[in-house]
């Protein structure tokens, strides 16, 4: 068996949280996911949704440091109020403006697509992996992590497309 070396002080072991500002990211392949609520109103519910693994390619405005760094994006599919979110980065994703009239035209050209996934296997249909390869614009912010006192997290404002 060939010998192999790892230097893991080359690599990141987690993520970091940004300041609050816009940041162009890459996106990469989506993964279906199923899991459960750690804590809130919805405790202990199960949860599912779409996760993408995501690449900061330029900072408009924020930490300048933060490019080629990664950060994941998890949109739940759940529930109604939830599953809003994880559409705009799709949409965003794809060129549609985040607006009415962007979503009416999001919505005549995706209906009857494939947006099938599989929480099982992490499968993903046509439209969601559609959005691999893709750039659009992320306005993030900082909130405290009610899981971690004292810590902080990430908190997604808006996504918008490159050009709309």
């Amino acid at each position: 068996m060939p010998r192999h070396t790892f230097d893991p002080t080359a690599v990141s072991s987690t993520l970091e949280v940004f300041p609050k500002g816009d940041y162009l990211i890459s996106v990469g392949e989506p993964k279906a996911f199923q899991g459960t609520t750690k804590s809130g109103k919805n405790e202990g519910n199960a949860n599912w949704g779409i996760r993408w693994g995501c690449k900061i390619e330029r900072v408009l405005e924020g930490d300048p440091n933060a490019v080629s760094k990664r950060l994941i994006y998890t949109g739940y599919l759940n529930n109604e109020e939830a599953a809003g979110f994880p559409k705009q980065f799709v949409m965003a994703a794809l060129g549609y403006p985040i607006n009415a009239k962007g979503e009416r035209e999001f919505n005549e050209a995706m209906q009857g697509q494939d947006w099938d996934y599989d929480t099982e296997s992490g499968a993903c249909g046509d439209v969601w992996r559609q959005t691999t390869g893709k750039t659009l614009i992320i306005s993030l912010d900082v909130q405290p992590d009610d899981q971690r006192p004292g810590e902080f997290r990430q908190k997604i404002v808006r996504f918008r497309p490159v050009s709309a």
